[in-house]
Order: C-alpha cells, then structure tokens, then sequence
C-alpha cells in the first residue's frame, strides 16, 4: 500500500481578514465586526522574525496599508544593520540598557551589574541571618569554646539581626551596610572592634559554607585606638579593700587575694555558668514577640485583639519563668564550671596550678605564691573544693565593700592589672610577668603596657600587704617576762 498524503479539512467559515503579503511579513485588515479597542487601528501585521526568537507573537497596529509597511521597511533597516537579533528587545527595553550603560560609566559592564545585582536580591530560599547565626553557635558549642566567648558573640550578633532583621538573607548584607551598623554602636572604639572581630569570623563562616561569595567584613577598617594607661589600684586602696573584705565576706578572700597577687584571670578563679539553656533563650524570644504583637494591637484599638495580645503575653512570661526555674535548678546541680579548685594551691612548693580545662588559653601553667600571699591563704586554707564562690554571689561580696568603702565603680580585669602594674616595678621582668600572666602575645606588649606605672617603693609596699590580724600581731610591742 501506498502512503496517502493527508488533506487538510477545508475551512467551515470563509476568513474574515484580508491577508496582504509584503517582504515576507503579512498585513491583514481587521473586518469591520472585530471588536477593537481605542488604540487599534484598522490594519496590523505581526511579526515573524520576532516571533521566532522569542516565541511570542507580537501584533503591531496602524492606521493604514501604508502606516504597516512603513513600520515593516523600518525593521528591515533594523535587520540589516543589527541583525535578526535587533528585534529580541523592544525599543523601551533597549533604552533601559544604553541607560545602564551611562550610569556604569565604564564602572562595570551591564552582565556584571546584572550578576551582582542577582547575588543581593536572591528568592526565598536563600540562607538567613537567623539560621545561619543558629548553625554557627551551634558549632561553636559543638567545639567546645567557652560558655562566656559563645554568650558575648550571641549578644553581638543578635544586635546585628536586630538592626538588620531576623530573616535578612545573609547574602544580602553588604560591606556599607555593617559599616553603618559598627558605627552606629553607642560604644567605646575597643568594643566596636570587638564587634567587628565577631561579625568577620560569623560571616567568614557563612562564606566557608558557600551562602557567600566574599566577606563583607574584610574591607572594614578596625577603629583606632588612642593610648591609655590601664588602670590599677594603689597599695592603700588594695589593702583597705581586702580588710574590708575579710570583715564583710570572708569566703571571698582567698579569690581575691589569689586576683591581686597572683594576676589569675577571674574565669579562671571564680568560674563561669554556662550558656542560657535552648528553652530559655525561645521563652525570651517568645516574650519579645508577645509584646510587639501587644504593642500592634494597642495601636489598631480593638479590646478583643488586646486581651488576646495580653494573655499571650501572660503566657509566654509564664513559660518564661519556667524555663528560668529549671535552668537554676540544673544549674544547682551541675555547678559552675570551671573555677580554681584547693587542690591547685599548693603552699608547700609556693605555686599555684592553672589547668588546661580552666585557663583561657587552653594551656596549663604554674604561678609563684608571694610571701604576703601565701599568709592570707594559709587563714582560709581548705584540703578540697572550690577557691572562689559563684560568680554571682563574689560580685554582691565585692559590691558590699564598694559601698562600704564609698568606691564609684570597679574597672573590669583591676587585680589583674594591679598584679602586673606592681610585678613588673618590682621584678622589671617582661618576660617572667608574662609566663605568670599566661599572656599568649609577644611580651614586649607587657612592657609597653605596664612599665613606668608604679615606683619601686609602692610595689615593695604591695607586696608587703597582710591581713589585719597578722599586722597587728606582727606590730604587737614584746612584753618583758619576769623569772622566778
């Protein structure tokens, strides 16, 4: 059998449109019962060669058989000199290019805007502030950096996303942008810095994980820091506070007395608790939450939309108080962690051991007890358990001897400063000071830092300082004894 050719079904109605060929484009008269808006004219044409390059059809109306091929010879012109590409963008759209051209100004090519411009203004599923602040906290935990490290870069961090908002895409910040942020920070250079520490290892974190192409952080400059004399306290104003201490508190001597004369960091003495627990930081977030929507439905003025606002408000404190409750609980249980154990303090060889587990550096290391030292120990001396109180309980101490003494303010790490202000007079031991500190950086720092703060004479008076009762026996006058 042959093939037979199928034949097309011949048309039921006659076409209604005239059909008019010109250079390969068809003009065809709209019949007079097509319905027409106003800006139909009564002939249009469609176009081909556009429709092959974009697979849309594209209708152009006139208002004459002449008005269309004059509009067809112009695109002819078009093609010949553009080529059959010339017609893929519309003459609006054209202008918006040679536009972007003009405003580059040579700066970038339109790809590139178009490349960077795609990167910032990603869709929904883009990685966002919030999850990814979550995966590097998580991480950091997982590793085993220090509860205080991963609460301070918590803290910062939930500045940022405050500032910039929870669900801002991570790709989307740019370098200007935290710049406006660090400078907008109501604090000291120091800390703007420590800001920006943060923020470069968070989005160098993002980066590693391919959610970024470049840390925005990196062409931030840190903040210049003008030189100041650290703080220090006097022999007279140390030794007025620790008699002080050892009439009001003193289970609190022995971590002080070890802060001014040993140089020990305080987490390394008192201890630290550990992070808030997941249940908490969701119940303060929960709170927030509750009173924004509060605050929103005091605005719009409905009563019914209020006191639901309010008892969701109730509610999420109640939660809130709860996980509280069961995070000191468990907190009673555990402990603090860390913190100078009485078994570190060996008085028999004169040293104190700092173990790997408690240190900042991670490193252990062992410091020399002072004479003066070694005597206010000796009174308080215990064969197990912990040094310091909790951390909470020696900040009340040591704010009822502030007021006491009438004392305006504690600077943060005093002992610690005191302790090398007062070593470096009396030793001039750069390199000593720094093996007693656990000062990992090079320890001309240390000299820079501390020499010339304290004469020879007031370091001597410093390490001299004994408690009370044992200046009073030592300036007890002799009492002659009668023999029989």
């Amino acid at each position: 059998m042959t093939p037979t050719t199928p034949t097309r079904k011949p048309r039921k109605k006659p076409r209604k449109q005239t059909v008019l060929d010109f250079k390969g484009w068809k003009i065809r008269r709209i019949a007079p019962d097509v319905w027409q808006s106003d800006n139909m004219g009564k002939f249009w044409h469609k176009d081909e060669s556009t429709g092959k390059l974009t697979k849309k059809r594209e209708r152009h109306y006139h208002e004459s058989p002449e008005a269309a091929k004059g509009y067809i010879l112009g695109k002819q012109a078009e093609y010949n000199e553009h080529g059959a590409g010339a017609t893929a963008l519309t003459a609006v759209q054209r202008e918006e290019c040679l536009q972007a051209y003009r405003d580059l100004a040579g700066r970038a090519t339109v790809a590139q805007a178009v490349k960077f411009w795609t990167a910032h203004h990603p869709d929904g599923q883009a990685a966002t502030l919030k999850e990814m602040v979550a995966a590097w906290i998580a991480e950091q935990t997982k590793n085993g950096h220090r509860p205080g490290t991963i609460k301070l870069n918590r803290q910062r961090l939930d500045g940022l996303m405050r500032a910039m908002g929870d669900d801002t895409p991570c790709v989307t910040v740019t370098t200007q942008a935290l710049k406006g942020y660090l400078d907008g920070l109501a604090c000291a250079p120091v800390t703007r810095n420590g800001a920006r520490r943060c923020l470069r290892a968070f989005f160098q974190y993002c980066v590693d994980r391919e959610i970024m192409e470049a840390n925005p952080v990196v062409k931030i400059k840190p903040a210049k820091l003008d030189a100041k004399l650290p703080d220090f306290m006097t022999d007279k104003a140390v030794e007025s506070f620790m008699h002080k201490l050892a009439e009001l508190h003193p289970d609190s001597v022995p971590a002080f007395s070890i802060a001014f004369w040993c140089g020990l960091r305080p987490t390394e003495i008192h201890g630290q608790y550990g992070l808030a627990t997941e249940a908490v930081t969701l119940a303060k977030k929960a709170v927030e939450n509750a009173n924004k929507t509060l605050e929103n439905a005091k605005k719009r003025g409905k009563p019914r939309t209020i006191r639901e606002a309010e008892r969701s408000l109730a509610s999420a404190r109640e939660a809130l108080r709860a996980a509280l409750a069961e995070q000191d609980r468990k907190r009673a249980v555990d402990g603090v962690i860390g913190g100078l154990q009485w078994e570190d303090v060996n008085l028999r060889d004169g040293v104190i051991r700092v173990r790997p587990e408690t240190s900042k550096t991670r490193s252990a290391r062992l410091v020399n007890i002072s004479p003066n030292l070694a005597t206010w120990l000796l009174k308080y001396y215990r064969a197990t358990g912990p040094v310091s109180p909790s951390p909470v309980t020696v900040k009340r101490h040591r704010t009822d001897v502030m007021k006491e003494l009438k004392m305006k303010a504690w600077v943060p790490d005093w002992p610690r400063h005191t302790f090398a202000t007062m070593h470096f007079a009396q030793h001039q031991n750069r390199d000593k000071l720094a093996a007693q500190m656990g000062h990992t950086g090079a320890s001309g720092v240390l000299e820079k830092h501390y020499k010339g703060l304290a004469t020879k004479e007031q370091a001597e008076r410093f390490w001299a300082i004994l408690p009370a009762d044992a200046v009073k026996q030592d300036t007890q006058p002799e009492t002659a004894t009668q023999g029989a």
